[in-house]
């Protein structure tokens, strides 16, 4: 787990900066009286963000960066739950396009990114050969070599 000085405003900020990002979009497309909207918007959200990083909840301490192993498994099943949907709403999206014979490219764009990293996450976080998987409530895969389990027994 990495140390970062004030870990409670990391989410508004990233909150903040994506979200001064679209309005910058909505800025360009529909006019600047609308970003503006769109930015008291964003502000409103980060500083919920930043109230309830501060509550003493699972959310709160998801939020604020400070998670325990059983939040952090929450957060991954989040995360899993909310790639799903955005796939299908792609997938839904993409039916919809050929059917109105519109442009679908967008969704293959969303497809193509969601897969490829899917399989980076392989690469990145499976099983390696160079860390072994030890027994279930061992740490052998996370020691640089692993240990013989019958040479522990003996002394």
């Amino acid at each position: 787990m990495s140390r970062r000085k004030y870990p409670r405003l990391w989410n508004p900020i990233a909150v903040g900066i994506m979200g001064s990002a679209l309005a910058a979009a909505v800025g360009v497309s529909r006019g600047w009286g609308a970003a503006s909207g769109v930015e008291v918007a964003v502000f409103l959200v980060a500083a919920f963000v930043y109230l309830l990083g501060g509550s003493d909840s699972d959310a709160g301490a998801v939020l604020g960066n400070r998670p325990d192993e059983r939040q952090v498994l929450v957060r991954l099943k989040s995360q899993a739950l909310a790639m799903k949907v955005m796939y299908l709403g792609a997938l839904i999206g993409w039916a919809v396009a050929i059917a109105l014979k519109g442009l679908y490219w967008p969704f293959d764009l969303i497809f193509s990114a969601g897969g490829l990293a899917y399989f980076i996450g392989l690469g990145l976080y499976g099983a390696h050969e160079d860390r072994p998987i030890g027994p279930i409530g061992s740490t052998d895969a996370l020691q640089d070599s692993p240990r013989d389990p019958y040479n522990s027994m003996n002394g």
